[in-house]
């Protein structure tokens, strides 16, 4: 039986540990083949080390030598309960735009905080941008407990000051969790350690419990339709299923098309199904709608959706080397659809570490943020973020090439 999938992203300042946490989760966990285990202990060796856990992820040896992860890397691990897709994001201010590219991906956070330097500049900005981008839940592990003598005094003024810097940018004390390791030793990562008997539960039944908590909320059917298909002389609208479940027989909404139709036949790769729910990929075929390419781009829904129309309250980031100006064109996409747009007005803007800025000139800069107002020169379907996150989430592009990410609000 496949197990439930949790989409993880790793931050925090360059040096207080991701890469090293995630190697040695992958190593304690088993989820590396031998010949990879083989090659971090061979690098390891050559570069007069016993085992360098990030050695894992680092996936250039210009960036094992110098001791800085450059890539976003995906990888998955399993847990008794779960299987787990880890995205590790840089933890060096060049490459913010890769580091919001991971986060939107994401469901869950681990924010790692170093015991011993504490909250530093990344840690600010990387936890600002986790709530702009919409993730509620973070866990801070707080590492490197080894170098502080395992100090619970020590781990204690730590989650005192992250927690109430994660409470100022947005964050509820529900969604936070502390956990104290040490990734280089493995104290308290997978197995309990002596050294943090203080300390009642490890990282990863941490992880397997507060990751994978949901909060209990109706979800209606939405179905972005990314294409039109034949099968069997049949015309099938494709897509994603990316909330709630639909049955044959039911009745759906084509936004913003404005039509109605009678699922007749819900099909995958296997074949016909009787219903479609959450994260699977099918085909509907419609009786009462002429199914055509008109529809790539559209919504297929059961209830109402939260917003018909060419008008989008969003908050935004601007990637680096880039900058968004009131009154601009530029291209939007949301879900499947990729329209022309115009930004109507910078209503309010902040910097990356969640302090209030000044406008100056109607402008946002490179990795500035803010609220912005804009409008589409056609009519789109789409959601609020904080309800149906892949119709809440757009990306900003200008001559094809992407200059910011956002939610819409």
């Amino acid at each position: 039986m496949e197990k439930p999938v949790i989409r993880l992203v790793f931050v925090g300042h360059i040096d207080h540990g991701k890469s090293t946490l995630i190697g040695r989760l992958l190593f304690d966990t088993n989820s590396l083949k031998p010949e990879k285990v083989n090659e971090v202990l061979a690098q390891s060796k050559a570069l007069g080390k016993d085992i360098e856990y990030s050695f894992v992820l680092d996936s250039f040896l210009e960036e094992r030598e110098q001791g800085i992860t450059i890539d976003i890397i995906r990888i998955p691990f399993l847990s008794e309960n779960y299987e787990y897709q880890i995205i590790d994001c840089p933890g060096h201010k060049e490459f913010i735009k890769n580091m919001i590219s991971g986060a939107s991906q994401a469901e869950a956070a681990v924010l790692l905080v170093s015991a011993k330097e504490g909250v530093e500049e990344q840690t600010k900005r990387h936890s600002f941008l986790l709530n702009f981008l919409g993730i509620k839940k973070v866990i801070v592990a707080v590492n490197k407990m080894d170098l502080v003598d395992y100090s619970q005094t020590r781990f204690n003024e730590v989650k005192r000051v992250v927690g109430e810097y994660l409470t100022s940018v947005g964050f509820e004390q529900q969604h936070m969790t502390f956990v104290p390791l040490s990734a280089k030793v493995g104290d308290n990562v997978i197995e309990p350690s002596a050294n943090l008997a203080w300390y009642p539960k490890t990282f990863m039944q941490i992880l397997d419990k507060k990751a994978a908590q949901k909060e209990a909320k109706e979800q209606h059917f939405r179905m972005p339709i990314q294409d039109v298909i034949d099968i069997d002389g049949e015309n099938y609208a494709l897509g994603t299923v990316v909330s709630g479940s639909l049955r044959v027989g039911e009745k759906v909404g084509i936004a913003p098309h404005g039509l109605f139709a009678t699922v007749v036949d819900v099909r995958d790769f296997t074949g016909s199904l009787m219903s479609a729910r959450e994260g699977q990929s099918v085909g509907l075929k419609l009786n009462g709608a002429l199914v055509t390419s008109e529809l790539i781009g559209a919504v297929s829904y059961t209830q109402s959706l939260t917003a018909v129309s060419n008008t989008i309250n969003s908050q935004v980031i601007v990637f680096t080397d880039n900058e968004l100006r009131e009154g601009e064109d530029i291209d939007i996409r949301l879900g499947t659809r990729l329209v022309q747009a115009r930004v109507l007005r910078i209503v309010q803007k902040v910097n990356t570490a969640g302090e209030d800025a000044v406008l100056d000139n109607n402008l946002l800069a490179e990795n500035e943020a803010g609220m912005v107002l804009l409008t589409t020169r056609e009519n789109l379907a789409f959601e609020k973020f904080s309800d149906v996150e892949s119709l809440g989430r757009l990306v900003l592009l200008r001559n094809g090439r992407p200059i910011g990410a956002g939610v819409v609000l």
